[in-house]
């Protein structure tokens, strides 16, 4: 092989399905039946397929991952295991750590030291075990990884016996799993659903193509978890990159049908829960505006210690501004009231960070501001109660607006939606107001803008909105502008 060809298979190889058809010169369909074929119908490709899917298992179960601390971290970290272990297995497993140097280091079963844990049900030890890095596709000598591990605890007679602390290790495990799930962690909650029925067509496509995103009559996994109001596994798939802005059934997207579940159960906190997470994740610029904030902020501390310094650290792993502190569980909302940072508090409002999250001391960000004297909480009251008439003008910007026929104003919806911002430009540059004026329906335009459409955006050629009703020879809507527009 010379390296030309070696280029040109790397080449192919990066090229999205569609493309590579495209260079073979096939359809799509064409190229996959191609591919079906060649793989159902030769024994060589079946029989090698096995052999290398079956040795990669057995080397994976075979080998012991390495952690990156330093022998004197690893002396602080293996400290506190010594009276969270119990007593026979005390010092065998602090003893395999330090003669190791590693924190994930196995037993002659295989398991790493959080996988023994969760078999011996020891709450306090995963407690403290879980904030450190574990690879959770690890495999056992039987083949086993954590997630197996709960399967089979869930069926044991010793569990049900003991289910109090199998079900508070298991929580723990699963909730770490939700932010940084596996395949078959995903697996293991659709088959814990009383609605697992509902995902067994779309899971046997998925496991067939590893597409997450795959569809079975309009519907995704997420849209199915969505309708059926399962909390942890919408978190779980979230977190695997499933499609957040995919359009399902009922022309709706995942996040769409949470809000109308939501509406039809006000009472319901799962409901409320998914939507949530959703229109967090929907909205990941927003963690990107506040990771901006923070970076000018740490900028200016000089000297100063950084109260955010270690949420910093948080936000760059994920998109979720509700991110807890696992040391004080304060969120960054928590943080900034504590530190009085107005600017801090306003942009995670406006961005609707959690108002409803406790902390250590089981205090709310609203109770946090009740701790400091009067007039700081009634500060914040008074910035809180702003935002929340900004949430209500903008909900009700998008019912007005959601009563429309109009293909065009619907598609600027989706974008209004996904951006939270009413004034969101589309692909062609053009915001609300600017296709409202464009069909001279004047009456929508007046109640945009006093839901406080921004009447100062240009257009896609820098027109202002007064140059644009000139252009277009819009005499009322001219005269509104000309009564309402504030020259700067």
């Amino acid at each position: 092989m010379t390296k030309e060809n070696l280029d040109d298979i790397t080449r192919l190889l990066s090229l999205d399905f569609d493309e590579l058809a495209w260079v073979l010169g096939h359809s799509p369909g064409e190229a996959k039946a191609i591919v079906d074929s060649a793989v159902t119908s030769s024994l060589a490709v079946c029989g090698l397929v096995d052999d290398v899917s079956g040795n990669v298992d057995d080397v994976m179960a075979s080998i012991s991952y390495k952690s990156d601390y330093r022998k004197e971290e690893l002396i602080l970290i293996a400290a506190p295991l010594l009276s969270l272990l119990e007593e026979n297995v005390n010092f065998s497993w602090v003893d395999k750590i330090h003669e190791s140097e590693n924190l994930f280091c196995t037993d002659e079963n295989g398991n790493d030291i959080l996988m023994a844990m969760l078999i011996g049900w020891n709450v306090d030890a995963i407690e403290y075990l879980i904030k450190f890095p574990f690879y959770f596709n690890h495999k056992n000598k039987e083949g086993k990884t954590i997630v197996d591990i709960l399967y089979s605890l869930k069926n044991n007679p010793w569990s049900i016996l003991n289910s109090v602390k199998v079900g508070m290790c298991a929580d723990m495990i699963a909730e770490k799993l939700e932010s940084e799930p596996t395949f078959e962690f995903i697996e293991f909650l659709i088959s814990g659903s009383q609605y697992s029925w509902a995902y067994s067509d779309i899971l046997a496509g998925v496991r067939k193509s590893w597409n997450m995103n795959e569809t079975v009559a309009w519907n995704t996994l997420l849209i199915t978890a969505s309708m059926y109001w399962e909390y942890r596994l919408v978190k779980a798939l979230v977190n695997y990159w499933c499609d957040i802005g995919y359009v399902g059934n009922w022309w709706k997207t995942a996040l769409e049908l949470a809000q109308k579940m939501a509406e039809s159960r006000p009472d319901t906190e799962w409901y409320r829960d998914i939507v949530n997470l959703l229109t967090i994740m929907s909205n990941p610029w927003a963690s990107e505006a506040i990771m901006d904030y923070l970076i000018e902020f740490a900028a200016s501390c000089g000297a100063t210690p950084n109260p955010y310094a270690h949420f910093m650290g948080l936000l760059s792993k994920s998109v979720n501004i509700n991110v807890v502190d696992t040391n004080t569980w304060n969120t960054l909302l928590n943080t900034a009231i504590l530190n009085w940072n107005e600017p801090l508090m306003k942009l995670l409002l406006k961005n609707w960070a959690r108002t409803d999250i406790k902390n250590m001391a089981w205090l709310d960000c609203k109770e946090l501001a009740k701790l400091k004297w009067n007039v700081f909480y009634q500060n914040f009251m008074v910035v809180l109660g702003d935002v929340k008439r900004e949430e209500e003008k903008f909900n009700k910007a998008l019912d007005f607006l959601s009563s429309s026929a109009d293909s065009g104003i619907i598609d600027q919806l989706t974008f209004i939606r996904h951006s939270k911002d009413l004034n969101a430009r589309n692909w062609s540059w053009d915001a609300i107001l600017h296709i409202l004026a464009k069909k001279w329906d004047l009456n929508s335009f007046e109640t945009i803008f006093k839901l406080w459409g921004d009447i100062y955006m240009r257009d896609n050629k820098l027109n202002s909105m007064f140059d644009c009703a000139r252009e277009w020879k819009n005499i009322k809507l001219l005269e509104f502008i000309e009564q309402n527009y504030i020259p700067f």
